[in-house]
């Protein structure tokens, strides 16, 4: 059992009552003395409390003399709270009962030093809640801390033998009481005539202070005990010049006791105070202040290391920044070596799936006496649906036996030697969590899965295998439930298969199979174990990993890095809801009621509260799902610039920012939040079968993963109808990843192998053709496998996000005022295999044969395309690297095509501006290139009139269709080369001559425009091909070379 678990077993014995206050439940403990109580054992009353200010109030009140039939006769009574319950309810204990009334009724009250740090949500082992209150601790209670799990046995019950005092007993309950491992559990010592908290502390064999490290150390550190005492003891325990006081009792604080620890060599003394604020010093250090101040002579120098509960859990968790943060206190720590450990290390991640295999196992090592067992779980509630736990066994020999705690040893953030055996229970960790970045090289991976060695791979995050590759990770593969009708059989086997890598595979079957039958025994559920054990021969297999591949991941299609595991629950019980799936993290829906409650009860949903009773509630951000600034502006003009009759629909759009604070630079782009098409929303809910206007809350993309207040836990209410068309990319392109998560919905096996054909690496070349021949969307491969149907819950979590679609601004602010303008062509198309239109023709009905030759379109633009005059668009600014010149001398040489035109606008405007204000400006030389002048001459009317103003000096004006021969911006380029090198080729060392090439674009011209300013360069500058490469090159290097292509 636990240390937690037997100090409720000592309350139960030795109390008469319990109140069990709900933090300290929320931590597990008080759960055990529920369940007994309801179970109808014998026992205590247990009383469930909440904690609030004046929470002591119920203790003091029961307690005090002729206010209860029970003080005449007296009584135990026993508190389970945390270190932040303690601190509610201290000013209350001042009404304890005093020493003279102790014997007989007294207070013990075990506090778990668990703290929940804001706003992650993440434990900690700090009582820096106590800091504030640990000054007006009365003096009939006493505060005593233990360290390791036995220890916090010990103290526990001599609690129960002290009859001069109240006892809070604060106990590590964030590793070492959880553990399970062998404890010899003391029962409650009957009480002396006198006991006082050092003589019962003294009968267990624990003294107040303990001192570790030389006797000649000349840095002495301070540390309160618990789990951060005994990990700075193994921080330093190697460097001799370094010594810890662990503090146990820390109430009443006895400064006798704290000098006959205090080595004489003593020259600095280090108090680590657990503190609420860095910028306060803790009382730790203001009691080991106040002793040594009243000594004569010389005295050692007391600093002050202040340690917030955020430090303290990284502390904890990583041995290395502890040894940085002590080092910088203590230089020499950085030198001291670092023991290996004798024990096997090994680590389970589970989900609700096999969670309790580590225990199962723990259980079957503790029943011998030749190897030292002990487990620790921790878990994370909101990592997933149902959380995850990450559980850390630790095996050694009974006769060298790891004292030091699991966090030192095998640290949650991993460590020097790492696991030597990593399981995995839930395969879909590998694809999103980092769970092996704890591995020591060469060992040994067992993933329990159903799926396929190429499934796991495929699935794998570029990262997990990155690790198993660089070191070497042998990883296996089983089925646990494959032939297992029962869920205990199901862990019977995964058991079986752990045994088998745990004792290696030099062992034969027959060694193998005696060892399984010394610890599960001859049969289990009715299945001959010798049967169970040739499947874990038979169908344990390691599998190899491919060799990294040199693909370029396309920008924007990266995937989302590893999620770290976080400490946030010491278990999962607690979120019995979470665990069933009835309460998710993820999409849930609900009835408009639910929506509503957002209205009326904002404080509770993240919003901010209005400013008048008359005026709505609302969320400050105008995208908080969003993580960068958003703006809402007003559609002024949206007019299309090539005739109706034209094949390509080119507009021009001006967007009224007038009260809204938006501002941008020249050549920076707007970002447009665009919506799906409304009847093609409508049409696919119709052919869904889910209702438009029922109410779904999503989780807000950029707090989901993050660390804010927020962070998973803030949600956006919408109708499916909104979500679809305004959040989830319903019409977009997917990845890999889609067809793999749809692969688990998908009821035909045909179509389930298809699916997860297409995530494989095998598939790749089928996945390059639905994305770039057959331009598939979401929608289109749930109607080609239409068995693979996720609730509409289901589908807003595996289909990616709307993003923002970027166009250069096509004016300058300093020109326009409080307006932007964008130059934008309709993007359409039709499949070019004809086969593929689901989706994308508007105001069709999802049908349950593919259309044939269906035209498509550009999310963004038909969205912008169809905007009326008056609309709001959310918008945001993106910086490019169309950066204007730094001096506006700079002459500009700028080259467009299409709507590549819109930032040399905006550049053309600013250098009127200026003029027309009666500066100077530099020679500019514009071209363009399209298809017909009389169709895409685009700002034509506006590019002759800069011309006759002087501004442009110049104009190549390409339209590629209006001759035989076909005209592009490359050919009149070539014709100017003189005058391109003289403005490029510039010598005379003043920067103001020094020319500046621009190319917005599509991508397939650039090696043509490369060759002829190359051509320039080599006939007009003087420069041979090579140095005109070098020079163009290093033009890119000064920003004199720009190119914005797509």
């Amino acid at each position: 059992m636990s240390a937690s678990e037997a100090i409720e077993t000592l309350a139960w014995d030795a109390s008469k009552c319990i109140y069990a206050y709900d933090l300290a439940l929320q931590q597990g403990v008080g759960i055990h003395a529920k369940t007994w109580k309801a179970a109808g054992r014998n026992g205590p009353q247990v009383i469930e409390m909440e904690t609030r200010t004046g929470a002591g109030l119920a203790i003091t009140g029961r307690m005090s003399e002729g206010t209860s039939s029970e003080a005449a006769s007296g009584f135990t009574l026993s508190v389970f709270t945390t270190p932040a319950g303690l601190a509610e309810m201290m000013p209350a204990l001042a009404g304890l009962p005093s020493s003279e009334v102790c014997a007989s009724t007294r207070a013990i009250i075990q506090v778990p030093a668990v703290t929940t740090v804001e706003p992650s949500l993440s434990l900690s082992p700090s009582l820096a809640g106590l800091s504030s209150v640990l000054p007006i601790v009365p003096e009939q209670l006493a505060i005593v801390v233990s360290g390791g799990a036995q220890e916090a046995v010990d103290i526990a019950a001599a609690s129960y033998s002290v009859t001069t005092s109240h006892v809070a007993h604060i106990f590590d309950h964030y590793s070492s009481a959880r553990e399970l491992s062998k404890l010899t559990k003391r029962a409650a010592a009957q009480p002396k005539q006198s006991n006082s908290i050092e003589q019962a502390l003294s009968q267990a064999g624990y003294a107040l202070f303990d001192y570790s490290g030389s006797k000649s150390a000349t840095d002495v550190i301070v540390v309160v005990n618990g789990v951060f005492a005994s990990n700075v003891k193994e921080a330093v325990k190697n460097d001799a010049s370094v010594g810890v006081i662990t503090v146990r009792l820390l109430r009443p604080w006895d400064s006798t006791k704290f000098l006959e620890a205090l080595p004489a060599s003593a020259q600095r003394i280090h108090v680590l105070d657990d503190v609420a604020s860095a910028y306060v010093d803790g009382p730790v250090y203001q009691d080991v202040l106040s002793t040594l101040f009243e000594q004569p002579g010389r005295r050692p120098v007391v600093r002050s290391v202040r340690v917030t509960a955020e430090d303290l859990a990284s502390y904890v968790a990583s041995p290395s920044a502890l040894k940085a943060a002590l080092a910088t206190h203590v230089p020499s720590v950085a030198k001291a070596a670092v023991a290996a450990s004798s024990a096997k290390k090994i680590a389970f991640w589970t989900g609700s799936s096999l969670s309790a295999l580590p225990q199962q196992l723990a259980q079957s090592f503790l029943a011998t006496s030749a190897i030292q067992t002990r487990l620790l779980s921790n878990s994370d509630a909101f990592a997933k649906p149902g959380g995850i736990t990450l559980a850390r066994l630790l095996l050694a020999p009974a006769t060298n036996p790891v004292v030091a705690p699991i966090d030192s040893v095998l640290p949650l953030q991993g460590g020097v030697s790492g696991s030597d055996l990593i399981v995995v229970a839930d395969a879909s960790l590998l694809s999103s969590h980092d769970i092996l970045s704890g591995a020591a090289p060469q060992s040994a991976v067992l993933v329990l899965t159903s799926q396929a060695a190429d499934e796991v791979v495929a699935g794998a995050h570029a990262s997990t295998l990155d690790i198993i590759r660089q070191r070497s990770l042998h990883v296996y593969l089983f089925d646990a439930e494959r032939d297992a009708k029962e869920s205990d059989l199901h862990l019977a086997r995964a058991q079986i298969a752990f045994l088998r890598l745990y004792i290696g595979g030099e062992a034969s079957i027959e060694v193998f199979e005696r060892v399984v039958r010394a610890i599960v025994g001859s049969n289990v559920l009715g299945t001959a174990v010798d049967k169970l054990v040739r499947a874990v021969w038979d169908g344990l297999h390691s599998i190899a990993i491919p060799a990294a591949t040199t693909e370029v991941t396309k920008k924007g299609e990266e995937p989302a890095p590893l999620k770290p595991f976080q400490f946030n629950a010491v278990s999962l019980t607690g979120f019995a809801e979470l665990v069933a799936g009835s309460v998710r993290n993820g999409p849930v829906s609900a009835p408009w009621h639910v929506a509503a409650k957002h209205l009326l009860f904002p404080e509770a949903y993240g919003t901010e509260p209005p400013a008048s009773p008359l005026e709505p509630p609302t969320i400050t951000a105008l995208r908080p799902d969003m993580p960068i600034e958003t703006f809402l502006v007003t559609c002024s003009v949206n007019q299309r610039l090539t005739p109706t009759s034209y094949n390509r629909n080119v507009f021009h759009m001006e967007f009224d920012t007038a009260g809204t604070g938006l501002t941008y630079k020249l050549g920076e782009a707007l970002g447009v939040h665009g919506w799906n098409d409304e009847n093609d929303v409508l049409d696919f809910c119709k052919w869904y079968g889910v209702n438009p206007d029922l109410v779904i809350s999503v989780p807000l993309p950029a707090t989901a993963g993050g660390t804010g207040a927020a962070a998973g836990r803030r949600k956006v209410t919408r109708t499916v109808f909104q979500t679809l068309q305004q959040q989830i990319d319903l019409f977009g392109r997917p990845p890999k990843s889609f067809f793999a998560a749809l692969a688990t919905y998908a009821t035909s096996k045909r179509e389930q192998l298809a699916l997860r054909f297409v995530a494989a690496p095998e598939g790749a070349s089928q996945l390059k053709k639905y994305g770039e021949k057959d331009t598939v969307n979401y929608a289109d491969v749930l109607a080609l496998y239409p068995s693979a149907r996720p609730s509409i819950e289901e589908l807003a979590v595996i289909v990616e996000e709307i993003k923002e679609r970027h166009y250069s601004i096509a004016s300058a602010q300093s020109f326009v005022g409080d307006r932007v303008d964008l130059l934008v062509v309709a993007v359409d198309w039709v499949t070019p295999s004809g086969k593929f239109g689901i989706g994308a023709r508007s105001h069709c009905i999802f049908p349950d044969v593919l259309y044939l030759g269906t035209p498509k379109y550009g999310q963004c633009t038909r969205y912008l395309a169809n905007l009326k005059v008056g609309s709001k668009v959310t918008v945001s600014i993106k910086p490019s690297v169309m950066k204007a010149p730094p001096s506006e001398l700079q002459p500009i040489i700028m080259a467009g095509l299409g709507t590549g035109a819109a930032p040399f606008r905006a550049f053309m405007q600013h250098r009127s501006l200026l003029k027309s204000q009666g500066n100077e400006v530099g020679p500019m030389i514009y071209y363009f290139g399209s298809r017909h002048r009389s169709q895409e001459y685009l700002y034509g009317e506006e590019i002759e009139a800069y011309v006759k103003d002087g501004i442009l000096t110049h104009v190549g004006l390409a339209f590629s269709r209006d001759s035989d021969s076909k005209v592009y911006i490359q050919h009149k380029m070539m014709q100017d080369g003189k005058h391109l090198a003289g403005m490029l080729g510039n010598d005379d060392g003043k920067p103001e001559h020094e020319g500046v090439f621009y190319l917005c674009g599509p991508t397939w011209p650039v090696p043509d425009v490369h060759a002829a300013l190359v051509d320039a360069l080599t006939n007009y500058a003087g420069k041979t091909v090579e140095s005109a490469t070098e020079f163009i090159e290093q033009l890119k290097e000064d920003e004199r070379y720009v190119l914005e292509v797509y």
